[in-house]
């Protein structure tokens, strides 16, 4: 459950009133030392190897107890590596994300919400292939904007808390603003600079807290316009052996049929992270 802000108090004619606090605010990071291993065809590159991670991830979210809520998540993920196998460059990233996703909710019935949501992703250093110094990724190249309009579901626990935002009705715009960056290899079309799609969409969000010393998270994507698909499943084991230091199993899977598949014929891309080390919440 994330933490509720103490509400400020005062007196009037010797009457104690306390002002409500609709904000809430909760925060984590980690440094971690990883093994990495993904598939040939995963979309940003890279090999496996042991690398450094860090994550940092910030909750600010609005409730005003009675209809409203407006949830707010702010992620940013880096990855260092060295790697023998580019001569170029001594370090390499492997993971860089920087991602907003926020919502605004007016309460319909019990746990359900009309809502209208928002998400943008984009990475914010630049990739490079191995031993080549063209790009193949930068900042806002590419970039994701999603905003759609439809109703979320929420259950909230001790233990484990649960989202569905069903979006039947959504924006999806992916471009690329670097000149010398490959539009082609994110669906983009030869010589434009963004493709803009409508179509449905659907989020999920669960977190569970399995014991004391190990919680479960999961994030699920998928959109459609009819005529292609893109999903997308993220996992993370978390092992705490204290407040400061954890284990982190990370394994994520992508569909995408809007882009050249592997070279057995497959749209699925696969991603996954052990890693040890600090981590501080507040």
């Amino acid at each position: 459950p994330e933490p509720v802000k103490a509400e400020p108090k005062r007196e009037i004619h010797g009457v104690q009133l306390v002002k409500p606090s609709f904000w809430t605010f909760a925060a984590s990071s980690s440094l971690q030392f990883s093994q990495l291993y993904l598939s040939d065809n995963w979309y940003k590159g890279g090999e496996k190897n042991l690398n450094l991670q860090s994550s940092f991830l910030f909750k600010f979210n609005y409730n005003n107890r009675k209809r409203i809520q407006w949830d707010n998540t702010l992620e940013i993920k880096e990855g260092f590596n060295t790697t023998s196998s580019d001569t170029l460059r001594n370090i390499r990233m492997n993971n860089d994300l920087f991602r907003y996703t926020g919502k605004i909710g007016l309460r319909a019935i019990a746990n359900w919400y009309y809502t209208i949501s928002a998400q943008f992703t984009t990475q914010l250093f630049n990739g490079y292939p191995t031993n080549s110094d063209k790009r193949s990724s930068g900042f806002l190249s590419p970039g994701y904007l999603s905003v759609g309009i439809g109703m979320d579901y929420k259950l909230n626990k001790s233990k484990c808390n649960l989202s569905v935002v069903i979006a039947p009705l959504n924006y999806d715009l992916k471009f690329v603003t670097a000149a010398a960056i490959e539009e082609t290899q994110f669906g983009i079309e030869d010589g434009d600079y963004a493709l803009h799609t409508y179509g449905s969409k659907i989020t999920s969000t669960f977190d569970w807290q399995i014991f004391s010393f190990a919680k479960y998270t999961a994030r699920f994507e998928g959109f459609t316009n009819y005529e292609r698909t893109e999903g997308s499943w993220e996992n993370t084991l978390d092992f705490f052996v204290n407040r400061y230091i954890k284990a982190s199993l990370f394994w994520h899977i992508r569909f995408d049929d809007n882009v050249a598949p592997a070279a057995d014929g497959s749209y699925f891309q696969y991603y996954e992270l052990f890693s040890f080390g600090l981590t501080y919440d507040w």
